[in-house]
């Protein structure tokens, strides 16, 4: 298992280019945030999921179906709630809408971790929206132990994210990913995804 300190590093600049690389985050897991140019990042997506052979997630979608089927067990009307979005964070309104949040960010967390043993995920901007980084860091942190539980079913994931930003951490609209260790981050190459010598 990969390490906070020596996950997929930043050698992952050449991304799962390399076969070598790709093989080690399908054995050993571990987690990696991933810039991409963000008209890109479809492209991307797609194509690293076909190389590690792993399940490809929306985590806006999936969190929006999450919150489609939360406010729809609560009874709760999908329309109301979208306008409550517009609302100060001062608003009731507001506060219902963030627990449905809260409930539907569980169940994308159900959803992330029994994917796959590998999972390649993009699109974060409603985390970042709604402030809920906090499930990636608990991805981030059970990913990374030195002792990860054996029977969990989700060792290993990518975090693609949409940057023209090459030297820094990660970021979504000014909220930094949360990441600790620069082996924790990379760039992905387009070069990489073409096949061609980097």
């Amino acid at each position: 298992m990969l390490t906070g300190q020596d996950s997929v590093g930043p050698e992952l600049v050449d991304a799962v280019g390399s076969r070598a690389q790709s093989s080690r985050l399908q054995a050993d897991g571990g987690f990696l945030a991933a810039t991409v140019e963000p008209r890109r990042l479809d492209r991307a997506a797609r194509t690293l999921a076909a190389r590690l052979d792993a399940p490809l997630l929306d985590l806006d979608a999936e969190l929006i179906t999450a919150m489609r089927e939360a406010a729809s067990a609560a009874g709760a009307r999908w329309d109301v709630l979208l306008d409550a979005d517009a609302y100060p964070h001062t608003d009731p309104r507001l506060r219902a809408l963030e627990r449905l949040v809260a409930r539907a960010v569980d169940a994308l967390d159900g959803r992330v971790r029994n994917a796959g043993r590998l999972v390649v995920v993009h699109d974060a901007g409603l985390l970042a929206r709604y402030g809920r980084f906090d499930l990636v860091e608990r991805w981030r942190d059970d990913l990374t132990r030195t002792a990860p539980a054996t029977d969990a079913p989700l060792t290993g994931l990518l975090l693609l994210l949409p940057s023209t930003v090459r030297d820094k951490p990660p970021a979504i609209d000014g909220m930094p990913v949360p990441v600790v260790t620069a082996g924790q981050y990379s760039r992905v190459r387009i070069s990489s995804l073409d096949g061609r010598a980097a």
